[in-house]
């Protein structure tokens, strides 16, 4: 891949598809996107450290698993109302749990010394 900037051409063989999110790290936030030798894509983040590849899921592991099994084995029992409230019928605000979460285990807290965020959290 070249980018077009530094004259790549614009064509379906030098083209990756990013969501929007991640092609603005791209080209806002300093990451980059490779080929290796073995023709696949290798990410970097924007102080060049490499991000190692996400093993694949096999449809094989989850072909025969029927997900409300799982839960009922594990002892949860979630249904349409496992978000409501059940005084006044409110649902959860699942984006506010998120970010209360990654608050908590300080994903969120910027690092004194560096003025970043931590290594497993992007810039």
């Amino acid at each position: 891949m070249e980018h077009w900037a530094r004259g790549g051409e614009t064509s379906l063989q030098n083209l990756v598809q990013l969501c929007h999110f991640h092609h603005r790290l791209v080209h806002e936030g300093g990451y980059g996107v490779h080929v290796s030798g073995n023709q696949q894509f290798e990410f970097t983040r924007a102080d060049g450290r490499v991000i190692e590849a996400v093993p694949k899921n096999s449809a094989e592991s989850f072909r025969d698993t029927d997900i409300e099994t799982l839960n009922r084995e594990r002892g949860l029992d979630i249904d349409a109302k496992t978000c409501v409230f059940p005084g006044n019928g409110a649902r959860m605000d699942h984006a506010m749990a998120v970010e209360e979460l990654l608050h908590r285990d300080g994903a969120l807290e910027l690092d004194p010394a560096t003025g970043h965020y931590p290594a497993h959290f992007p810039p």
